[in-house]
């Protein structure tokens, strides 16, 4: 196994990553938020939230899942595999880790930090990533895997009681 990449009790090899274009990463990231990594979602959730057609989730959830990233079959749930949560976390602990950068030491705002942080997750290197992510410790601001859902969790909870 060639290894390129660790992260927090997480193992990447090149093929694994080479693999993933930042849509796909946008992608097993929107579907780790909204299932909390464990449960699983319906595919219009993702469609919603993403703002693109049905047609374009079907799509690339087919390639996701012939990559082994996802399970999911047609007009049934979708669910991360163990792989695809792993990398999903990792994109959104980049986030986060680029996130708390921006609004915590550079004091950009919130929508903009937030925007800006999802276009750099895709750009920085692993190595990058974990030196920014030791840098924001030593700084005692380092960034929980849940910062950025919690958003997303209080909408799905509230979404999950009303159609109960």
């Amino acid at each position: 196994m060639n290894i390129v990449a660790y992260s927090r009790n997480s193992v990447y090899t090149k093929q694994m990553i080479v693999r993933l274009s930042a849509s796909q990463e946008d992608y097993l990231e929107v579907i780790f938020d909204l299932s909390y990594g464990l449960e699983p979602i319906r595919s219009i959730d993702i469609a919603n939230r993403l703002k693109v057609s049905r047609a374009s989730v079907n799509k690339r959830l087919g390639l996701l899942k012939e990559a082994g990233f996802v399970e999911h079959k047609p007009y049934g749930l979708v669910h991360l595999t163990e792989a695809g949560c792993r990398i999903a976390k990792n994109v959104r602990e980049r986030h986060n880790a680029l996130y708390q950068f921006l609004t915590g030491v550079l004091g950009v705002p919130d929508d903009v930090a937030s925007q800006e942080a999802c276009e750099m997750e895709h750009a920085i290197s692993q190595e990058t990533s974990d030196k920014l992510y030791e840098y924001l410790r030593k700084m005692n601001k380092e960034p929980s895997t849940t910062d950025e859902i919690s958003k997303t969790q209080k909408v799905q909870i509230s979404y999950d009681r009303f159609i109960k």
